[in-house]
């Protein structure tokens, strides 16, 4: 379950980092902590079995936590809602022999975390996202 878990992550990080990529502020997201300067970071905070199937199919719901930092506050919080946006307006979603992604979704909208003592902002933002497994 562990690989099936990191690639559906792994799978919805591509995406935000396409939406980056052609964004007006393109950076790197990175996993873990937010470094130091202009960042954005991800990881999955926590997940829940949201249902098991006679066939051994089970549905998952793990929430992908989003920081970005930013020395232009204007900056960051775009960054956050381009990648949101991306991710919640699309018709479909990655798949693989054992997995598929049903659904990413807004949990929490970008918000203003705090601001650090060499001025650079700090936002969070978080996406939902929900997928299911094959059973063996």
């Amino acid at each position: 379950m562990t690989n099936t878990h990191s690639a559906v992550i792994d799978a919805v990080l591509d995406l935000a980092q396409d939406a980056l990529t052609d964004a007006s502020y393109p950076m790197t997201i990175m996993r873990g902590p937010a470094g130091t300067g202009n960042c954005v970071s991800a990881e999955p905070s926590y997940g829940t079995a949201e249902g098991r199937h006679y066939d051994k199919n089970a549905s998952f719901r793990v929430t992908l936590v989003f920081n970005s930092k930013n020395r232009d506050m204007q900056a960051a919080l775009n960054t956050l809602e381009q990648i949101l946006l991306s991710l919640t307006r699309r018709s479909g979603y990655p798949h693989a022999e054992a997995w598929e992604i049903t659904n990413v979704w807004t949990n929490a909208l970008p918000m203003l975390i705090g601001r650090e003592e060499d001025n650079t902002w700090l936002y969070a933002a978080s996406v939902f996202i929900d997928y299911y497994v094959r059973g063996d």
